[in-house]
């Protein structure tokens, strides 16, 4: 018997700097299969870039009032992640017992550079930063092609009317914006503001159009997604891709 306790204060003691090992490291691990639920599209779309496998989506839009089947979702959900504006995850989190330490918000913002961010940071969070590699270097050799073909038009020299939600992806590739609209209604000031800047792009929202009133003759119209579903894409990347090519930025 004294013997069996020997063994096992010695199996303990070569044991505790793994488990001190694997507790003290920056990022968490196991987290491959965790159950990540992500409040809408485009933050599901996010989590996935960032390597998440097993990933459930309560809302296809951001306005959406959450049902029964969604608390007992969250509730069992390993992960929760949100955009942060969203009320009903604002009501869902507070409903929910679920550690504030496993809530993580996350910037959607579809300008590469940011969105190269905010995939990094939630796949440290969530101990998937190796799963996201192949998407992280998909997504710079999109943006390295996205940023030459741009300086090649010289966009910087096009004037741009720009949607609030595309006006991220705007500036980074360099337009000259010179009015931002919406999201909310226009005004008769707002529509003869942006026509006093004589703009040769307007970039609208698909989600939610509003510049249709600016598109004429001789005059750049095109409508951008925010998150994958819609024109058959299925990822992020699909989502710049598809805006890209409406830009005329790649083919």
């Amino acid at each position: 018997m004294k013997n069996r306790r020997v063994k096992l204060i010695v199996v303990l003691v070569m044991l505790l700097p793994m488990v001190l090992f694997a507790r003290g490291t920056g990022e968490k691990t196991g987290s491959i299969g965790a159950t990540v639920v992500a409040s809408s599209s485009w933050v599901g779309s996010i989590a996935k870039a960032a390597g998440a496998k097993n990933v459930v989506v309560l809302a296809p839009i951001d306005e959406y009032n959450f049902s029964p089947q969604d608390s007992i979702a969250a509730s069992k959900a390993d992960y929760i992640v949100w955009a942060g504006y969203e009320e009903f995850m604002r009501t869902l989190i507070g409903a929910t017992d679920i550690d504030e330490n496993n809530v993580f918000e996350v910037n959607t913002n579809n300008a590469p550079d940011i969105l190269l961010q905010t995939v990094q940071e939630l796949a440290a969070k969530l101990g998937t930063s190796e799963e996201s590699e192949k998407w992280t270097k998909e997504l710079q050799e999109l943006s390295v092609q996205a940023l030459e073909n741009a300086k090649e038009q010289n966009l910087h020299q096009k004037k741009a009317a720009v949607h609030y939600y595309q006006a991220p992806l705007a500036h980074y590739l360099g337009y000259d914006v010179v009015y931002v609209f919406g999201p909310q209604e226009l005004t008769a000031n707002d529509v003869l503001t942006v026509e006093s800047y004589r703009p040769e792009v307007i970039i609208d929202n698909w989600h939610s159009i509003q510049g249709k009133v600016f598109d004429c003759l001789n005059r750049q119209y095109v409508q951008l997604i925010n998150f994958p579903g819609p024109f058959r894409t299925a990822s992020i990347v699909d989502v710049l891709k598809y805006n890209l090519k409406q830009l005329h930025v790649i083919r």
